[in-house]
């Protein structure tokens, strides 16, 4: 029970002020020897003769133990427009983002700074055109390059032709930091036609470049014979995907949906300076995706039934340079092949609900999954396929205007298939029984809410009777939640909660259906509180909280005590607010007992909200 352990501090602030847009956000936390600090600035404002905005947000975590560790993420964002004249603005931008984790050994600092100048030119109110040009300062691994770059970008608004609807994006940036080199390209065609509010077709194109060059570390060979201390590593990745959907109405209430989406993608790996093991290399990626559906609903019934289809090839295969020998080249095609994959999932997925009455409804959801995935390469025996199947069947009863029940259960079969002899052992059967029912009680201002759940859960491995080394097992869970909340007279009220939770799991011979339990776990939770309202602004509580997990295992058939733990103490808070101001107060000590250590833990949130 981690949390339990944790001592919180929490301070939060907020203000706002010219627009919804500009606000400010700041929260600390502590727990234990770990503290955190988060920030989000955002201000814009927009007259008639300029626009301008400005973004900052910041992270950074401190862990302190034998020694400090620190981590770092800071983003900021500036721009300013100034107006020439209708149609056209001065631009001037400057963006920074800096990177810190002394976790990390290789890569624990770095930093992209660039400024930015140039103009918008607005040539019609769905129409513009953006060009900026600057210079960028980039830090990465102990190596600061500088160079111009430049950006290019134009985008549509929704152009309307015979009731279709067009949207086009273009953005191209490029940077010149020698010895690196960025690109980034994107082109987003959009098209889409409204049949009804709920009804839509839609389709979309997608073409993207980008490419990234990165530092990393050479090693002696590099030294010695390019006499660098880092060598670049460039991903160039290229992507273009379509998609379709459609929904038509077939009937008055019956409605076609169908999907499709294509999507291909490559992605080379560039070694800037080569050696016998350092090679290019190249991903191609194929993906598919389609899937039909009908829906039908009524005043009374709803119906929903689906079937879907999805393919993705994946080949990896390297390129062969100077420095690299047949028989080496040999190896590394094999290594790299072995990567290859194809995997194919078909599914069966539907819904009905039906009104027997107003307050009796029935309903039911299945969801049928086949998935394969083929590894071509001899030397990977990964191949496998998996069944997965799922069942709800769900009663809602409104019993009277104050009581409503629910009764869900499900049913989850898996089926885990591996194809080789040498990985066949680990082929299982994964069975999942759960039934939580619920009921709602609330008249005035009593609230109460009741649920329970019983779970089993049963794992076969297929092959256990010739095999040692894997073990089917069995887990079972009982949970139950009350909590309730009512007045008591005048400002005083009343909140409790309390959790039940029994947990156990064992050995299983599922074809006798006999188990030897090995673990038992039950957990009690429980949480009071007195609340007093001063007025509508004001708000206090005190209360208590208790938390007892006991532990045991199996001797034969017999529970024997294996450990404890005890955590409990008063609980207070206090909540102020108003439209402009919200204060809100949360603190309690817990004793905490585990074994024969017991120690008190103080625990604090404030979090404070100013609208201004």
């Amino acid at each position: 029970m981690k949390r339990f352990f944790l001592k919180i501090i929490t301070f939060t602030f907020f203000t706002s002020s010219l627009s919804s847009q500009n606000f400010l956000q700041f929260k600390i936390t502590r727990e234990l020897s770990n503290f955190y600090w988060n920030g989000l600035f955002n201000f814009h404002i927009l007259k008639n003769s300029f626009d301008l905005y400005i973004y900052e947000k910041f992270s950074e975590m401190v862990i302190k133990t034998d020694r400090k560790f620190i981590r770092d993420d800071n983003d900021f964002k500036f721009g300013f427009y100034k107006y020439i004249s209708q149609r056209f603005k001065a631009a001037f931008l400057f963006n920074s983002i800096s990177f810190v984790d002394d976790k990390l050994a290789a890569l624990s600092r770095a930093s992209s700074s660039e400024l930015l100048s140039g103009v918008k030119f607005q040539a019609s109110s769905k129409f513009g055109f953006h060009f900026l040009g600057g210079y960028k300062i980039d830090y990465q691994m102990g190596q600061r390059d500088k160079g111009w770059v430049y950006k290019i970008s134009s985008d549509t608004s929704d152009f309307i032709f015979s009731d279709y609807h067009f949207k086009a994006n273009l953005n191209h940036y490029e940077d010149f930091i020698n010895p690196r080199k960025n690109v980034l390209s994107a082109l987003n065609l959009t098209i889409w036609r409204m049949f009804t509010p709920n009804v839509e077709s839609k389709v979309e194109f997608l073409a993207k470049h980008v490419r990234r060059d990165f530092y990393f570390y050479a090693d002696t060979n590099l030294r010695k014979i390019y006499n660098i201390n880092f060598n670049i590593e460039g991903r160039d990745e290229k992507t273009m995907s379509g998609s379709m959907s459609l929904g038509y109405p077939l009937l008055d209430r019956l409605i076609l949906n169908l999907n499709f989406v294509l999507s291909n993608r490559n992605i080379g790996k560039i070694i800037r300076y080569k050696t016998s093991s350092l090679y290019d290399s190249k991903i191609s990626e194929f993906t598919l995706n389609a899937g039909a559906g009908l829906s039908y609903e009524t005043e009374r019934l709803k119906t929903r039934f689906e079937i879907g289809y999805s393919e993705r090839n994946e080949i990896h295969s390297p390129q062969k340079h100077e420095l690299t020998t047949e028989t080496l080249f040999l190896r590394i095609k094999q290594n790299e092949e072995q990567k290859n994959n194809k995997s194919l999932r078909r599914i069966i997925n539907g819904e009905i609900s039906f009104d027997i009455s107003k307050r009796l409804t029935v309903g039911s959801m299945f969801y049928v999954s086949l998935f394969r995935y083929d590894t071509p390469s001899n030397l990977n025996d990964d191949d496998r396929d998996e069944l997965l199947q799922i069942v709800r069947i769900f009663f809602k009863l409104k019993v009277s205007n104050e009581v409503q029940m629910e009764i869900p259960l499900d049913l989850n079969s898996q089926h885990l298939i591996y194809i080789f002899a040498t990985r066949s052992i680990n082929n299982n059967w994964n069975r999942i029984i759960k039934l939580s029912p619920s009921v709602i009680f609330e008249s005035g201002y009593l609230k109460n809410r009741a649920s329970f759940s019983v779970l089993a859960n049963y794992t076969v491995y297929d092959f256990e009777s010739v095999a040692s080394t894997v073990k089917s097992y069995v887990f079972r869970q009982f949970y139950l939640n009350d909590s309730i909340s009512f007045p008591i007279f005048g400002k005083l009220s009343f909140d409790g909660n309390l959790q039940i939770i029994f947990s156990e799991s064992g050995r299983l011979k599922w074809k006798e259906f006999k188990e030897k339990p090995t673990i038992f776990i039950r957990t009690n939770e429980y949480n009071f509180k007195l609340n007093y309202s001063l007025n509508k602004s004001a708000k206090f509580s005190i209360g208590y909280r208790f938390f007892d997990e006991r532990r045991f295992r199996f001797i034969e058939l017999n529970k024997v005590p294996d450990s404890r733990i005890i955590a409990s103490g008063p609980v207070s808070v206090i909540e102020i607010t108003n439209e402009k101001f919200r204060l809100n107060f949360d603190g309690w000590i817990e004793r905490l007992k585990f074994g024969e250590k017991t120690s008190d833990v103080p625990n604090l949130n404030i979090n404070l909200n100013i609208n201004l």
